[in-house]
């Protein structure tokens, strides 16, 4: 009898000591009964803490933001694989999670403490890093993270407070991944490319029409991925991610939007995720993406715990799928290394055709009325009526502008900055040590128009352009950009200026448009008078201009600066691109 209490007593004890060990594990979020998330120095806590609890967690800091914030990452790894040197070498496959790139949209964060805090505390799924390290980086966006407010983010149901979509700059960093303006996104790109993960995650929160879906995802199965890649996302990583994700609760939708957003039948369409963002840039490096897009309208605990659903079932896949995708990823990377330049045409801008396939779609009840505020069409839902459509799903898409690549880039010494940038996506650029004749090809950029209103701090400019031939002497300190390399996409985005997210699309290089010297106009009065006289063609041209062209007819400075421009005293450079391509093979004098 003595030895029965005593074994109940020792029982009790235990489960009293587990009990109060697993308190000591409650975060803030389930401290809050799921309403709240911790600020940036709870949250690093919380990370500091389990890194001093487990050997498998290592806490490190990448960079800094503007207001000296370090941005944090946790590495776990049941091989201690904390470098990536180590990391590589252990031939497990590495998924990277980004969380709070838009700080407002922050269940990611919460989400992965809990699944980190499961594996390495509560030891319940052990075995998802069997085959898989993880790289989880919190908080991407932290000094917007601390801009907290519970009126930030107007159309989402919690937390009671969250932070702001932008940095300390007002940029959005989802639109920074080529460009990499801001500081965080160039120490991103390094921590990219130092570790080079096998799989990418990218949590975020969307607004839509309100449905029973808990998430809306994405992943990139079209032309800008590699083939082979996006077969097998399609055939193993989306059945059973879907299928699991279905079983716990959580149904998903692709990330789509309505053709017309009053009338469901019409149908919705998905696309191709410009490289500017997270996910279409990880599918030009050759890594699969995955956009998590949990959904506004839910609570603040349904959407933490499908962001956790979520990223589980990745990770069980890639357990099982770790071999495949690193020799997938390996395979599409030695294709850019050693044969883009033989290939035909790179797409470098797309749109949706008019192919689709057929989608049944769950919807609440849309009601529709007149507003009495807008004077427009307005929408509400009626929640407890469920509606089911079969409607056309547009998800198919065809290249409209395609580049031949060519066999490599010449960047004068004086654009170096842009030489800076392209470094940040791991470029290899090599340099002209001596001058160097060569045949080149060029573009003219003309008819520049700069767009209105600034987007992330730029005003995009549009022109037309028109291509040349000729020998040019390339001078001693340029620099040449080869295309057979990892980054051979990155390098054909930013350089082809008929790329919406070329450097020159962008507005880095807007002074090749401006013209710098002018000519007095009583000088120009007596040359544009002779040139008149003198050539019949010329003369026709100008008159015609002046006939059908009424803002140029009554624009004096465009009268004579068409005569101007004919003269050999005019800069032939105005609108000369300075980048040039090379399109056979050469030999670098050294």
């Amino acid at each position: 009898m003595k030895k029965l209490l005593f074994l109940i007593f020792i029982f009790s004890f235990s489960v009293l000591l587990f009990s109060q060990n697993k308190d000591n594990w409650l975060t803030y979020y389930e401290k809050s009964n799921y309403l709240e998330t911790p600020n940036y120095d709870l949250t690093i806590d919380f990370c500091k803490k389990l890194e001093k609890a487990s050997p498998y967690v290592k806490y490190f800091t990448f960079g800094k933001s503007y207001e000296d914030r370090d941005l944090p990452a946790l590495l776990i790894s049941k091989s201690r694989s904390f470098t990536p040197e180590l990391q590589k070498k252990s031939k497990k496959a590495l998924v990277m999670i980004q969380c709070g790139i838009h700080a407002g949209e922050i269940d990611g964060k919460d989400a992965m403490l809990l699944l980190v805090r499961d594996i390495v505390i509560y030891k319940k799924y052990q075995n998802l890093l069997d085959n898989v390290d993880i790289l989880i980086i919190p908080i991407f966006n932290v000094d917007g993270h601390e801009r907290i407010s519970p009126y930030n983010r107007i159309n989402q149901n919690g937390p009671k407070e969250m932070g702001w979509r932008v940095n300390a700059l007002n940029l959005n960093l989802n639109r920074d991944y080529l460009k990499a303006d801001a500081l965080e996104m160039k120490y991103w790109l390094k921590l990219f490319n130092s570790w080079m993960p096998d799989f990418f995650v990218d949590c975020h929160v969307s607004d839509g029409a309100d449905w029973p879906y808990t998430a809306m995802y994405e992943v990139e199965k079209n032309q800008n991925i590699n083939k082979e890649i996006a077969s097998w996302t399609k055939e193993k990583l989306l059945p059973y991610v879907l299928s699991t994700c279905e079983k716990n609760g959580h149904p998903l939708i692709p990330y789509i939007g309505f053709i017309d957003e009053f009338d469901i039948t019409k149908g919705i369409s998905s696309g191709i995720m410009p490289p500017r963002l997270s996910t279409g840039y990880t599918a030009i490096r050759n890594r699969q993406g995955f956009l998590i897009e949990t959904h506004s309208y839910k609570n603040y605990k349904t959407r933490v715990d499908a962001t956790y659903q979520i990223c589980k079932a990745i990770l069980e896949i890639l357990n099982k799928e770790y071999k495949t995708i690193k020799e997938l990823n390996k395979k599409a990377d030695e294709e850019l290394e050693k044969c883009y330049y033989n290939i035909q045409s790179f797409p470098i801008s797309f749109k949706n055709n008019n192919n689709y396939i057929p989608f049944t779609f769950y919807s609440f009840k849309m009601i529709t009325e007149k507003s009495v505020i807008s004077g427009t069409t307005r929408r509400y839902y009626d929640t407890s009526v469920l509606e089911k459509h079969e409607i056309p799903y547009y998800n198919s898409v065809d290249p409209i502008i395609s580049v031949k690549p060519p066999y490599g880039y010449i960047i004068p010494k004086q654009w170096s900055s842009l030489v800076e940038i392209l470094k940040l996506h791991n470029v290899k650029v090599l340099n002209f040590e001596k001058d160097q004749r060569l045949n080149v090809t060029g573009y003219r950029l003309s008819e520049p128009r700069w767009q209105e209103k600034s987007y992330e701090g730029r005003h995009f400019v549009s022109y037309k352009s028109e291509m040349f031939s000729n020998d040019t002497l390339i001078k001693k300190g340029s620099y040449f950009v080869p295309i057979n390399q990892q980054s051979a996409k990155v390098i054909m985005y930013l350089l082809e200026p008929v790329s919406n997210e070329s450097f020159v699309s962008w507005g880095f290089m807007d002074a090749i448009f401006e013209q710098k010297e002018y000519a007095e106009r009583y000088v120009l009065e007596k040359y544009a008078l002779q040139l008149y006289n003198d050539d019949k063609e010329l003369r026709k041209e100008f008159d015609n201009l002046v006939k059908n062209d009424s803002s140029f007819a009554s624009n004096p400075f465009k009268r004579l600066n068409f005569f101007y421009q004919k003269l050999p005293y005019y800069d032939k450079y105005i609108g000369v691109y300075p980048i040039l391509r090379i399109e056979n093979e050469f030999k670098l004098i050294n």
